[in-house]
């Protein structure tokens, strides 16, 4: 979406027996701002590599992506939606078929981006979730639309 919006995808979508290791999957991050043909720089390494230790899977990013757990796989995403760096950035069921512990890295880096100045537009379905960790909520059910705030909304560290 070139260098405006970057995109998680929900990991059910997405083809695991494709044979690509993570470093591969996540160095894609970088293609917006320089096409898929060109090599990496170092500066683009050094980025990758920073975005795999901050998910917490540095010692995974020559594994194929087949070997994965799902908290894995959705941590690997993650890193590509980092390396991305946009401004905007929408995530589509971020927390879908992964552990408590992921769960919360996950949150943890979404404040850290938000804080950044990043906005980020992440649609969940986990209401009790939503309103504890994000400030402005749209909620749609059966037709209708609403904003609210959320409780986090008192709190800077949220987003």
């Amino acid at each position: 979406m070139r260098n405006g919006i970057a995109w998680l995808p929900q990991q059910s979508n997405l083809d695991r027996d494709f044979p690509i290791d993570v470093f591969e999957v996540v160095s894609m991050g970088c293609w917006p701002r320089k096409g898929i043909l060109k090599r990496l720089t170092s500066e683009e390494i050094h980025k990758v590599n920073n975005a795999l230790q901050q998910v917490g899977i540095s010692d995974l990013k020559k594994s194929s992506i087949d070997q994965l757990s799902g908290g894995q796989f959705q941590r690997m995403l993650f890193a590509r939606l980092l390396v991305q760096d946009a401004p905007i950035m929408l995530m589509d069921e971020p927390f879908v078929g992964i552990d408590e512990e992921t769960q919360k890295l996950l949150l943890e880096l979404i404040v850290d981006l938000h804080q950044q100045g990043k906005t980020i537009i992440a649609v969940l379905h986990d209401i009790s979730l939503v309103e504890r960790h994000f400030t402005d909520i749209i909620h749609i059910k059966q037709g209708y639309v609403s904003f609210n705030k959320g409780v986090a909304a008192s709190q800077k560290e949220h987003c």
